[in-house]
């Protein structure tokens, strides 16, 4: 029963796992803006009014005129406007439960689309296996920690992922584009810092910047309105005259990941983005990479237990060159009972993998 909305608030009960008696005290809120919702997707009806000539005001939809009324009901009901996918209200009341139960990043990496796939990637150096079966996702919206002792295989797994180093074995799709078969559109979506910053040290910073942005094919205008955009972003307006090598290694990485995002790319590859640096810059740092996430897709390596708290979504978990664990951070924070301390967290499972894979 659309019209009414309990149909669908029945769905999203059902999908969310929400008690019968929590849908029903919320049914009537959610029916009763459905129903308007479905009035104005069926009949056409503006969201915006006419006032004083040349202005509109905003309809509340809230709120049913006798006019709006008496048009729906003159409307017989099995027009072919009444006709609604009924999975796009459903969507929308599963987002209206959930909104209280998850943060709004969360419910964003879960509804949008896949940014980055990785299926089955193997990479061997010599007759030694680095990266055995690897296989991850990563979406619009989401921050993705890579995690793992020194030696694990993750600066090999996103060089990899970048295209710097081709797999033995597996595949890698980078916006719906084969990085085997369309290397050169697939590369357009990715910005890669890698763990040592390809800088020269001997530019200016505004000189490097332009220079990446022409690298990435951008008219000399684009590249001018990049460069604006990156240092604004990065916090790089006073020192665009400087010589980079003069900077400290904070500006220095600034600069790093300034040239990794100037093309404005869909996939952000960050490498121990804050290895070397001190408290502060690493909290600066920090707060930029979660800036990023919020309108990208970013994956970074790193084996500092406190960035995953403070950074990532979700965890995958790298050890001897395979994904041994994968969830959210909260989750993982919550991993036995929630007793215990990340570090503790990370040794348990890394230290349970090492038994069950020992001879």
């Amino acid at each position: 029963d659309l019209g009414s909305g309990s149909g669908v608030v029945a769905i999203a009960a059902a999908r969310c796992g929400a008690c019968a008696q929590a849908a029903s005290s919320m049914g009537k809120i959610i029916a009763k803006r459905l129903s308007v919702i479905i009035d104005s997707v069926s009949w056409g009806q503006d969201v915006l009014e006419p006032g004083a000539p040349g202005k509109f005001h905003r309809r509340d939809p809230l709120r049913r005129t006798e006019e709006a009324q008496a048009s729906t009901a003159a409307k017989p009901e099995n027009s072919q406007a009444r006709l609604i996918d009924f999975r796009f209200f459903e969507g929308l009341i599963l987002g209206y439960i959930g909104h209280s139960s998850q943060p709004k990043r969360q419910d964003m990496s879960v509804a949008a689309p896949v940014t980055l796939s990785a299926s089955n990637l193997v990479r061997r150096f010599g007759k030694r296996s680095v990266v055995n079966d690897v296989s991850l996702e990563l979406r619009r919206g989401e921050v993705l920690g890579l995690l793992g002792h020194n030696g694990a295989g993750k600066s090999t797994t996103l060089q990899m992922l970048t295209g710097v180093l081709l797999p033995h074995a597996g595949s890698i799709e980078i916006c719906g584009f084969d990085l085997a078969r369309e290397p050169d559109r697939a590369k357009a979506c990715i910005g890669y810092l890698p763990e040592t910053p390809p800088l020269y040290r001997d530019m200016h910073v505004d000189d490097y910047l332009v220079f990446a942005a022409r690298l990435h094919r951008m008219s000399v205008a684009q590249a001018a309105e990049a460069l604006d955009r990156v240092k604004h972003r990065c916090g790089l307006q006073q020192v665009g005259r400087k010589i980079i090598g003069t900077l400290s290694k904070g500006y220095q990485q600034r600069v790093g990941i300034a040239q990794a995002i100037i093309h404005n790319p869909e996939v952000i590859v960050l490498d121990e983005p804050t290895v070397g640096l001190d408290p502060s810059q690493i909290r600066d740092i920090r707060a930029l990479i979660r800036e990023l996430g919020d309108a990208h897709s970013v994956i970074l390596s790193t084996h500092l237990l406190g960035e995953v708290e403070t950074v990532c979504d979700r965890v995958e978990i790298m050890h001897h060159g395979r994904l041994i664990y994968g969830d959210s951070s909260a989750r993982m924070m919550q991993y036995g009972n929630g007793t215990m301390k990340l570090e503790e967290v990370f040794i348990e499972i890394t230290g349970n993998h090492s038994e069950e894979t020992s001879p």
